[in-house]
């Protein structure tokens, strides 16, 4: 008994939902009859008169004329397929017996095909260097026929201390190879 008088949170939270129900479909009924309502008052007014057919005109027949006779194109040959002629035997030009030539008669590009035979090897290196500042002859340095100067070597490819110091310096590497490209062509001359 003691039970039945209490009302517990869950019966009392399941009556709220279904009276919430109730009005929900209560609210639907009323507002599906109201809308039958408007429909059968103003019916035919909504609905747009149909459209009138109107007659189209008979499309005209081409004449018989104006169709002209199909153009007569040439045949085709149809496609042979090209036989293979017989093939002739050609002789063999490799001699197997033949060496390949020996290395005294193979001509080499060398320091002596460039300058003539008669001078003596001091005078080949004065020769040389009498034409380094024509860019005639590369051959010294390729060859080290003559000593590379070392010290204007360096000298080249040095940056300066104080380059990095000034206050225009920007942290691009754009300027340092601006830098070094100039000074480079500043101090072209001959390394020997």
């Amino acid at each position: 008994m003691a039970r039945s008088g209490k009302r517990t949170n869950n019966t009392i939270f399941r009556k709220s939902l279904r009276i919430q129900e109730q009005k929900k479909y209560a609210e639907q009924d009323s507002d599906v009859k109201r809308y039958q309502e408007l429909l059968k008052k103003d019916l035919e007014k909504d609905i747009p008169p149909k459209r009138a057919k109107g007659k189209r005109k008979a499309r005209k027949k081409p004449d018989d004329q104006s169709v002209s006779a199909p153009i007569a194109l040439p045949q085709r040959p149809k496609f042979a397929s090209a036989r293979k002629s017989k093939e002739e035997v050609k002789p063999n030009y490799s001699n197997s017996n033949a060496l390949p030539p020996s290395l005294m008669q193979t001509t080499t590009k060398s320091f002596e095909n460039r300058v003539q035979l008669q001078h003596t090897y001091p005078e080949l290196i004065k020769l040389i260097n009498d034409n380094l500042s024509r860019n005639t002859i590369d051959i010294p340095l390729v060859h080290n026929f003559a000593p590379k100067n070392l010290e204007l070597e360096q000298q080249r490819f040095k940056i300066p201390s104080n380059f990095y110091k000034e206050p225009n310096y920007s942290l691009s590497i754009t300027d340092e190879m601006e830098f070094f490209f100039c000074e480079s062509i500043k101090n072209e001359i001959p390394l020997v």
